[in-house]
């Protein structure tokens, strides 16, 4: 697995960091006959800041996870983010845990391989 981050930076007034946003891509890797395929397996995106005390805290705010078939067409994204308050901070449940919602997308394609539909996994649909 190889993973690639990039970050986003909030500083205050002053150049001392408050908070960032880093997004981290996952890859697997196959191995074919020819040649190797990266698959994109997740994208999580988390919220990072410090808190009252100077501790860094961390949570999560989106996640992708995608499933292929055997030529590397999507077959499925399952979405998971987190449930923010109005000045876009998380909100947690009370383990500490953040409140999320999830939803998977579904692909399904012809013979030829070609997109034919899309289910967004909450009730809209395409093709």
């Amino acid at each position: 697995m190889v993973f690639l981050t990039m970050p986003i930076i909030i500083r205050d007034r002053r150049p001392t960091l408050v908070s960032y946003c880093r997004t981290r891509y996952d890859f697997d890797q196959t191995e074919g006959p020819s040649s190797t395929h990266w698959w994109l397996d997740n994208i999580q995106t988390t919220y990072n800041w410090k808190n009252q005390y100077g501790a860094w805290l961390s949570r999560p705010l989106s996640k992708n996870s995608y499933t292929y078939d055997d030529c590397g067409q999507r077959l499925t994204d399952t979405i998971t983010s987190a449930v923010l308050n109005p000045d876009g901070s998380p909100q947690f449940n009370q383990d500490g845990s953040a409140k999320t919602t999830s939803r998977t997308e579904n692909y399904g394609y012809d013979e030829l391989n070609r997109l034919t539909s899309v289910n967004y996994g909450d009730g809209q649909t395409q093709g």
